[in-house]
């Protein structure tokens, strides 16, 4: 029964910071603005836009954390689908936590902040870089909506 109380306790701290941190991922997006290609290479100099990605790479474990609690509160009753609906909700914090910080490291950090002092063959490759990277995540962003629709509908 104790370690049933410590793990609701922690589930019920990783809740309520996962609600915050949702509430942070609302916000944030509304104190920037993302413009033209050449407007989006400031993005890594502001504090809102990089606030908002390391928020939402940290929701992640929070949120996983509060559904593994779920999972281990409703273990008795529907093992089978918390246990695969717990496997969904995995798979969608490991592509989500990949994205972002492909995001934060190789857009922000290498291409966007790079762009000023490369070379106009440089910067044409980084423009590409940024823009197929980006649409590939579109893409990536589909395989995460499934993981947590299926984990969510499991749950």
């Amino acid at each position: 029964m104790k370690d049933e109380s410590l793990v609701l306790k922690i589930t019920a701290v990783a809740a309520v910071a996962t609600a915050f941190t949702t509430f942070l991922l609302w916000l944030l997006p509304r104190l920037y603005q993302v413009g033209s290609f050449e407007e989006a290479l400031s993005l890594p100099a502001n504090g809102y836009y990089m606030s908002r990605l390391w928020v939402n790479f940290f929701h992640i474990p929070l949120a996983l954390t509060a559904y593994f609690g779920l999972a281990y509160k409703l273990r008795n009753r529907e093992l089978p689908k918390v246990a695969l609906g717990f496997v969904w909700f995995v798979i969608w914090g490991i592509v989500e936590m990949i994205g972002v910080a492909i995001i934060i490291f190789s857009i922000n950090r290498t291409w966007r902040n790079g762009y000023a002092m490369a070379s106009d063959t440089q910067r044409e490759l980084m423009k590409n870089n940024i823009e197929a990277l980006l649409s590939v995540w579109d893409s990536i962003f589909f395989v995460l909506l499934v993981a947590f629709f299926l984990g969510t509908l499991l749950y």
